[in-house]
């Protein structure tokens, strides 16, 4: 696994997160968001741990 192609993942990842305002349905961006996670994880690009974190995060968006 390349640590610059996790950096790009997770950096892409945390700007859907950060650019909430570019999604009229945030349920919508909220399953992208975890997909993408779920498809990190499966790669392995991104640890358990970490994946847990970001689903977190994503939960945010609901809130």
């Amino acid at each position: 696994m390349s640590n610059d192609r996790k950096e790009n993942a997770l950096a892409l990842w945390r700007s859907m997160m950060e650019e909430t305002e570019l999604y009229i349905d945030y349920e919508e961006l909220y399953e992208i968001l975890i997909e993408m996670a779920n498809g990190l994880m499966r790669e392995g690009v991104v640890t358990e741990a970490e994946w847990l974190d970001l689903v977190r995060q994503a939960s945010k968006i609901l809130a």
